[in-house]
């Protein structure tokens, strides 16, 4: 099931009040099938209202995450390191996202959506890098270890997994370098021998890390090195777009 946030939520209550209110209006002019459709609509809504605002929020309160660390990255980013508590975690794609609650409990339904950073195939220690963007990203920096946090997910079709090819040839700039690094490190975990070639925008050389002798230890540190891995930076020198880079992390 996608993800249903809280306007998601707001949106069906508001659809449901207008179609009893339309009801009560025709009442009396209503047949038997039209009573039914109006009833099933009603049930239906009710349930998705109950799944979102109280199934969903315990089963999340029963599986927590602690924040192991939160370490610093080039381009005002921070990866926040977590691992699952008195459970096994959820396995997912290279590529997908999740959402994050943290410093709220899952009712609260105050979450964010994150791209995972760390491989799929280690599933047991969960990476989001993050760039600081607005008032919920500022705070990142702010987290202490030993933090409880939660996740919902795993999200998203964006998957090296949902499209096989023989070759792949990435493109990213700024954060969009999150999920890449997610199918980069887990290819690297499964010991493919694809080629892959990186394009990686980012503005001005100080905050470029996405070099061709950079990248492979990033990926590689503790697991296999892509021998096929090409790294082209693009380096952009308008402070208009916006792209600073991140280190993506060591493993």
């Amino acid at each position: 099931m996608q993800h249903i946030s809280r306007q998601s939520s707001h949106f069906i209550l508001r659809n449901c009040k207008f179609i009893f209110e339309w009801t009560l209006s025709r009442r009396w002019n209503m047949n038997y099938v039209q009573r039914g459709f109006f009833w099933i609509v009603i049930y239906l809504c009710l349930a998705l209202l109950l799944y979102v605002r109280l199934l969903k929020p315990l089963v999340l309160l029963r599986h927590p995450y602690r924040v192991e660390r939160v370490r610093k990255e080039k381009g005002n980013s921070w990866t926040l390191v977590l691992r699952p508590e008195g459970h096994r975690g959820f396995t997912f794609k290279p590529g997908q996202f999740a959402w994050l609650t943290i410093r709220n409990s899952p009712f609260a339904l105050k979450e964010h959506p994150f791209s995972l950073s760390s491989s799929a195939m280690q599933p047991q220690t969960i990476h989001l890098t993050i760039k600081q963007l607005g008032d919920f990203t500022r705070r990142i920096k702010d987290i202490s270890p030993g933090q409880t946090a939660y996740l919902d997910g795993p999200y998203g079709a964006f998957s090296i997994d949902r499209h096989p090819y023989s070759d792949y040839i990435f493109i990213a700039g700024g954060i969009g370098i999150a999920p890449i690094m997610c199918m980069l490190r887990t290819l690297a975990d499964r010991g493919d021998e694809r080629a892959l070639l990186l394009f990686y925008a980012y503005v001005g050389l100080i905050y470029g890390l996405c070099t061709s002798w950079k990248i492979r230890p990033m990926i590689g540190r503790g697991r296999p090195v892509l021998s096929r891995l090409t790294c082209s930076p693009v380096i952009c020198q308008s402070a208009l777009i916006n792209m600073n880079t991140i280190s993506a992390g060591r493993s």
